[in-house]
């Protein structure tokens, strides 16, 4: 009785040396093909048109439906992303009290696409853990693998923690810093036996007060082959102060006409001004 006590005791502690053993650098690289991501190895850039329901309803009044989309996102792997503003239409751009108002609707629409894009990024352009430091630190759990590391200069770096089943879905995502954290929830669905990520839900604390929220939802479609959002149907709520106003808001942003690997170069701009991309000839 007591041999077989012992062999049952040894393979026991050689099966939970097994289950731990995984090192980050492994997880990251088993995850991998576990989720659909737009930006593949063999996407360099990508681009599509953008606009917002606000914006539509202003311009349906003076224009046809050609002057809808009135931004072009870029997206480059390595060299940051960019807007490029197409032309007003004629009976906005003459009339300059028009104009301000459309220019106004385009800094606005610019300003929620880059509320939404860092999340936007992380969950379904980026694969899985791609820009962790090498000093990141995993835990893994029974049911979990819980990541942390920071980001930033040393004196404003604000800390990340994301946290995996043991499967490798993206259950939560943080940052946090001395003063503020956002708790990001992903929420994803499965599409020809891979995840895919239809939407998030985040809260916003100034210390133990919910100061803000949002939930996204994307609509989602097929474009080269690719699976791609065509809307961003965006709730949000905010207080002003404990206790104070929840002031909500909504609007949707569509995106459309998706382009991949364009033959794009950034055009360097004098100090002071960001650099642009511009399509070689």
């Amino acid at each position: 009785m007591k041999k077989i006590l012992l062999t049952l005791i040894v393979l026991s502690a050689f099966a939970g040396a097994g289950r731990t053993q995984e090192t980050l650098q492994d997880f990251k690289q088993r995850i991998q093909d576990y989720y659909h991501v737009i930006g593949k190895p063999e996407i360099k850039n990508f681009t599509c048109q953008l606009s917002a329901d606000f914006y539509i309803n202003f311009i349906r009044e003076y224009a046809d439906s050609s002057y809808y989309y009135p931004l072009k996102f870029i997206w480059t792997a390595d060299k940051g992303s960019y807007f490029i503003r197409h032309p007003l239409p004629e009976a906005i751009a003459q009339n300059d009290s028009l104009r301000r108002q459309a220019l106004m609707r385009m800094l606005e629409l610019k300003s929620y696409f880059k509320v939404v894009f860092p999340d936007w990024e992380i969950y379904s352009i980026r694969p899985p853990l791609w820009d962790i430091p090498e000093n990141a630190v995993a835990q893994f759990g029974p049911d979990t693998v819980g990541i942390s590391f920071r980001e930033g200069d040393p004196a404003l770096s604000f800390r990340v923690k994301e946290t995996y089943t043991r499967g490798g879905l993206l259950a939560r995502f943080i940052w946090e810093s001395d003063s503020q954290k956002v708790v990001n929830l992903p929420v994803y669905d499965e599409i020809a036996g891979k995840w895919v990520c239809i939407g998030w839900k985040n809260q916003v604390y100034q210390g133990d007060f919910i100061s803000s929220g949002m939930a996204v939802q994307m609509a989602l479609g097929l474009q080269e082959q690719i699976i791609v959002p065509s809307e961003f149907r965006i709730n949000a709520q905010a207080k002003k102060s404990p206790g104070g106003e929840v002031i909500p808001s909504a609007l949707v942003l569509y995106l459309k006409d998706y382009s991949f690997n364009e033959n794009i170069e950034i055009v360097e701009e004098p100090p002071g001004e960001e650099p642009s991309p511009a399509p070689k000839p």
